[in-house]
């Protein structure tokens, strides 16, 4: 499902640091699951537990839908007669129209609609593409992932206080502090100040990626462990925007093989260097 703030680009580099420390976790837990990207591609042979959460109270219902197997079905069949067409999009969006009796499944078949065919996944408007491009598709091969997984409804700070393990794994991708006020439920200064003092006193693994435009998470979380340039997901379309998006990493690993964390001096000039020298 496209989803506002998606993991897409950033996917391999999260992967490949959870699968550098493997050893150190059994329990996956995303904090901020949005659309479970990051647990649907964990691999198989990983053989973890996989925990999706979210304080929305429709992507929860999405995911209990996706765990059902007659709501599943239901749902799949409701899919396929699906086309893009932007008064169904208005129509659903306003909750005018309702594909099924089930509240569930209207629930579930609505948040998958509105994030497939609008912009950037974020229900700003219906996507209209002026090159040829096929229209995004219904990823329903993905939806039997879901059906063993730990599905919560909760707040962060409840979340992690639950999964307080040294097994566990925290990930965590929160609404960033300006563009994520497009959200629901978004992040105010204070909740990333609790987000920091749960990190520094969890007995948990994390991993946390933030956006480095917001300037204010170098000074709570401290320098973090790496950064990296991504392409702007606006970029292809919006030519006078930026288009690089500068990402920092915090992590911490209960194995031998954590990492030495950036040293401050040093900061500027890692940034520099992933910047291309500019």
């Amino acid at each position: 499902m496209r989803y506002m703030g998606g993991k897409f680009n950033q996917l391999k580099d999260i992967l490949d640091l959870m699968r550098e420390h493997r050893s150190a976790f059994e329990t996956v837990v995303d904090v901020f699951g949005g659309a479970g990207t990051v647990l649907i591609n964990i691999p198989e042979n990983w053989r973890v537990n996989r925990v999706y959460n979210d304080i929305d109270k429709e992507l929860y219902t999405l995911f209990k839908v996706l765990q059902s197997d007659e709501k599943r079905n239901i749902l799949i069949e409701k899919l396929k007669l699906a086309f893009p067409h932007e008064q169904v999009f208005k129509d659903l969006k306003t909750e005018k129209l309702k594909v099924d009796n089930d509240k569930e499944i209207n629930t579930a078949f609505k948040l998958i609609y509105l994030h497939t065919y609008s912009y950037f996944g974020g229900l700003s408007g219906f996507m209209r593409s002026y090159k040829y491009k096929p229209y995004q598709k219904f990823k329903i091969e993905n939806f039997i992932y879901v059906k063993g997984w730990v599905v919560e409804n909760k707040d962060f700070r409840d979340i992690m206080r639950l999964y307080n393990k040294e097994n566990v794994l925290f990930y965590l991708d929160p609404p960033y502090l300006r563009s994520g006020k497009k959200y629901n439920h978004s992040f105010s200064l204070d909740d990333f100040k609790d987000l920091k003092n749960i990190l520094d006193n969890t007995k948990a693994n994390y991993i946390l990626n933030l956006s480095l435009f917001d300037k204010e998470m170098v000074d709570i979380f401290g320098k973090p462990n790496f950064i990296k340039n991504y392409q702007n997901p606006a970029s292809n379309t919006v030519k006078s925007l930026d288009n690089r998006w500068e990402m920092g990493f915090w992590y911490k690993f209960n194995d031998k093989r954590n990492s030495e964390i950036t040293s401050l001096e040093n900061f500027e000039a890692i940034k520099n260097e992933d910047n291309g020298g500019n």
